[in-house]
């Protein structure tokens, strides 16, 4: 083999071992959902914490107002409850969301609903003046086209 031949083929190996290595880091979903995960998908272009963690129901009714498009309103108690509620979503799903994400393409977006038997939050319909417990899920991720994904949105739901 010649000395160009050699090195055309060690950098097809080097490629393919970048390659792999990057496939076997890809995650879209964490092992463990720590502590700053939810502030981390906030710079990644996510929005849960921003519009759906520790909201007033004067909060929820005045975004009604604000955002003539939307039919509900939602807010988890704290971020420590949506961290939660949001790993036990995502944790089941860990495997066929990782496997979606290397095969996705950037921007493309999945949805996972859950339902839980306590209230995960609260939530104001279009039309009423009052917030009613929350038992359902919802949330978006998205993929960047890497093998990753994050966190779009999650709030929750009336129903699942």
């Amino acid at each position: 083999m010649s000395p160009r031949s050699l090195v055309a083929a060690a950098a097809v190996v080097a490629a393919a071992l970048v390659s792999l290595s990057a496939a076997a880091t890809a995650e879209c979903v964490p092992g463990e959902f720590k502590d700053g995960w939810l502030l981390e998908q906030e710079t990644k272009g996510g929005h849960t914490v921003d519009r759906h963690v520790a909201k007033s129901d004067a909060w929820l009714i005045d975004r009604l107002s604000r955002e003539p498009k939307i039919s509900a309103a939602s807010s988890f108690p704290d971020r420590v409850t949506a961290r939660q509620v949001i790993g036990l979503a995502l944790s089941p799903d860990k495997t066929d969301l990782d496997d979606w994400a290397t095969k996705a393409k950037g921007g493309d977006v999945a949805e996972i609903r859950m339902a839980f038997e306590q209230p995960i939050g609260r939530l104001v319909q279009r039309g009423t003046a009052a917030a009613v417990p929350a038992h359902g899920l919802r949330l978006f991720v998205m993929a960047d086209g890497t093998g990753r994904c994050h966190l779009l949105t999650a709030y929750p739901t009336t129903h699942q």
